[in-house]
Order: structure tokens, then C-alpha cells, then sequence
């Protein structure tokens, strides 16, 4: 009997459900890239590489379990610094399609607390959206850099701020 009530415990916990602490995803935009550069994967700035460490800095006490990025050069190199600092791979998403992506993170919130996303101008709101959150605003500016989002999904609620770096 005491083996059966003991079995019995430990079926109960396995099933009992998880708390659900939640998930940070902190989305910037590419930082500051060379405007004179005809292609559509130019470089950062001088200016975009020193935004760059500002995220490692920003980002040094979340340690975040997952950084994604689009394929351009812009997009890795805003998000290099930090990924490298937390020994971190980045994963590439196509910045058009990015559902698949946040789908893949909603569905491993019990192992991914802290995620970045590094997107564009005309991505990154929609992705808001797609959270369960209001859109904090209308579009981004083409010369807009200067702005990051700290979105929170915690128990079916979600909140976002708008931070300034």
C-alpha cells in the first residue's frame, strides 16, 4: 500500500502543473547602418557599432537564453557583441516571416525566459502584436535607432515598454 500511495505521489506531482513564470523578449532595431551603401545588407556606422555594446551592456545582468537575428549584416553585428559575451549562437529568422520564430519561443517558455530579437524598422511592432500586446507605437522612424522594447507575457497578460538606449 505505501508503494502504491508513493506512486501515486509522484504521478500526482509529475502531472501537477507548472508555474508559469513567464517570458521577457527584449526587440531592438539593427543599429545605425551605412546609408550610401546601394545593396540591401550594408554595414553598421561607427555610430551602430557603438550601439552595438551598448546592448552587451544593457543586457550583461539578464543573461538571455536565445538571441535571434535576421540574416543581414546589420542585424548580426547589433547583436554579436552581446551573444559573444554570453557565449551564445545567434538564430536566424527570415525578418518577413518571423511567426514560425515566436512560436518557437511561446512554445518553450519553461526553458526560455529571456529572449532578444534583433529586427527592422517595420517588423518589430508587428511582432509586439503578435506577443498579445498593444503596439506602444504607430511606426518607426527610418532614422529611428534610438528605441528597444522590453516585452513581458506572463499568465496570458502582456505588457510593453519602450526604452531609450
Amino acid at each position: 500500500m505505501k508503494k502504491l500511495l508513493f506512486a501515486l505521489f509522484i504521478f500526482t506531482a509529475a502531472c501537477s502543473e507548472v508555474p508559469d513564470e513567464g517570458q521577457t523578449f527584449y526587440l531592438f532595431r539593427h543599429a545605425e547602418k551605412v546609408q550610401t551603401n546601394e545593396t540591401d545588407d550594408p554595414p553598421l556606422l561607427p555610430e551602430g557599432k557603438k550601439r552595438a555594446e551598448k546592448i552587451t551592456e544593457l543586457l550583461k545582468d539578464i543573461a538571455p537564453d536565445r538571441y535571434y537575428s535576421t540574416k543581414y549584416i546589420r542585424n548580426m553585428a547589433t547583436l554579436k557583441p552581446s551573444a559573444d559575451m554570453n557565449g551564445k549562437k545567434i538564430r536566424l529568422y527570415e525578418w518577413h516571416d518571423w511567426e514560425p520564430m515566436l512560436n518557437e519561443i511561446t512554445a518553450n517558455q519553461y526553458i526560455l525566459k529571456n529572449v532578444v530579437i534583433c529586427g527592422h524598422g517595420d517588423n518589430l511592432l508587428p511582432m509586439i502584436k503578435g506577443l498579445g500586446c498593444e503596439a506602444p507605437l504607430d511606426s518607426l522612424g527610418a532614422q529611428e535607432y534610438d528605441k528597444y522594447f522590453v516585452v513581458n507575457v506572463r499568465g496570458g497578460e502582456c505588457t510593453v515598454e519602450t526604452e531609450l538606449y
